[in-house]
């Protein structure tokens, strides 16, 4: 009988300490969502990174239209609170 090995690529691994607590609360939103503690705390990481990326893009765009003759984020805001309408 042939055995067929499996070959998967190594994974950098992350560890982290957290409190009694912590780990406590991950547990339980990973289980409301069906989900691994790894699995959960992937999906966490990668969102936090791609919230990370999206506000430095929009801090660009904004600091790009400002540049080109728009308002600042400041002067937008002094803006709208003198506008009663």
């Amino acid at each position: 009988m042939v055995r067929m090995i499996e070959t998967r690529t190594k994974r950098p691994r992350i560890t982290l300490d957290v409190s009694a607590e912590v780990r406590r609360r991950v547990r339980i939103a990973a289980a409301q969502r069906d989900l691994t503690i790894g699995q959960w705390c992937l999906n966490a990481l990668i969102d936090q990174l791609e919230d990370q990326e999206d506000a430095t893009e929009g801090m660009a765009a904004l600091d790009d239209y400002t540049k080109n003759g728009g308002v600042s984020w400041e002067e937008y805001k002094r803006r709208r609170e003198g506008d009663t309408a």
